[in-house]
């Protein structure tokens, strides 16, 4: 349906809404939509992301964070070159997961950002994010989701040097009339398609340029 060419790489981003999340994970088996992932060929596959929001109770942080690793692990049974997420609520949470990731030789981790939006959210992710590059293998790559200010891209560089971001942002303000520069949105006129590539070389500069504060 893309008519992407052979040398391009297709990649499966398993983010969405929490009610399209928790529909993939009742029906999993039922639907065999683990099977139905693999048959499509993906060059690689973020996992489905399961969140931990601070008002849940705890249980629901370990239950979270344990179905992130059995969701990325069921995938890859099936042959899916897939990127596990994790997610955080507490150091111990890291600590465990890390420690796995270093015993397992994991080539990759997804780190999903969408939910710390607020200042206050945003401060305590960079906590675990700081501890995440100072115990992660150097070899192993991190993806990270949901940041599109230049600020927070700048301070995920300085931590990770082998990093990817992953953004909808290019998509999301095209398909409303908007560009992102570097003092913020700013809304225009033109086609859909030209204000997305415009979007896309926006981040791509942010990535390739120099490190920057603010």
């Amino acid at each position: 349906m893309l008519r992407a060419p052979d040398e391009a790489k297709l990649v499966l981003a398993g983010y969405g809404t929490d009610p399209l999340i928790e529909r993939f994970w009742t029906n999993q088996h039922r639907e065999d939509l683990i099977e139905q992932v693999a048959s499509l060929e993906f060059d690689l596959v973020l996992a489905p992301n399961y969140s931990v929001y601070g008002n849940q109770p705890r249980f629901e942080h370990l239950l979270n964070i344990k179905r992130n690793a059995l969701i990325a692990a069921r995938l890859a049974e099936a042959g899916v070159p897939v990127v596990p997420n994790i997610y955080w609520y507490r150091r111990i949470d890291l600590e465990r997961q890390l420690e796995w990731i270093r015993r397992e030789q994991v080539a990759a981790v997804a780190v999903n950002l969408q939910t710390f939006r607020s200042k206050a959210d945003w401060a305590m992710a960079t906590d675990g994010l700081r501890f995440i590059a100072a115990e992660l293998p150097s070899a192993t790559r991190v993806f990270a989701t949901g940041c599109s200010r230049p600020g927070r891209i700048s301070f995920l560089r300085e931590l990770f040097e082998d990093l990817v971001l992953v953004s909808q942002n290019a998509q999301a303000y095209a398909r409303h009339g908007a560009v992102m520069t570097p003092e913020g949105r700013k809304q225009t006129y033109g086609r859909t398609e030209d204000l997305f590539f415009a979007n896309v070389r926006f981040y791509a500069r942010l990535m390739e340029g120099p490190i920057t504060h603010g």
